[in-house]
């Protein structure tokens, strides 16, 4: 049997939606790459939903929080990762 999927089309909007503020909130630091602007914008977007597609797989939620809060949690794991490799190429 399998289980009932959780997330409904308008799920997707609000996961992008949170993605782009957190990647939109890095972004307003930065100085002079354009190219670091893109890429906390589309890391957060993908890490974003990768977390919650995997939140979903993982975890049977009754409410949306799981899903809200790991889209949250990625796309902020993301930003991190896109800072570090910014810091060791001396992007930033």
């Amino acid at each position: 049997m399998q289980k009932d999927r959780s997330v409904h089309p308008y799920d997707i909007i609000l996961i992008v939606s949170i993605a782009t503020a957190v990647g939109w909130t890095a972004a307003i630091y930065v100085k002079n790459s354009p190219l670091l602007v893109i890429g906390y914008i589309v890391s957060s977007a993908a890490g974003a939903l990768l977390a919650s597609v995997a939140t979903d797989y993982l975890h049977e939620a009754q409410s949306k929080f799981p899903l809200i809060f790991s889209a949250f949690l990625g796309a902020v794991v993301a930003i991190a990762m896109v800072r570090y490799v910014a810091w060791r190429k001396g992007l930033s």
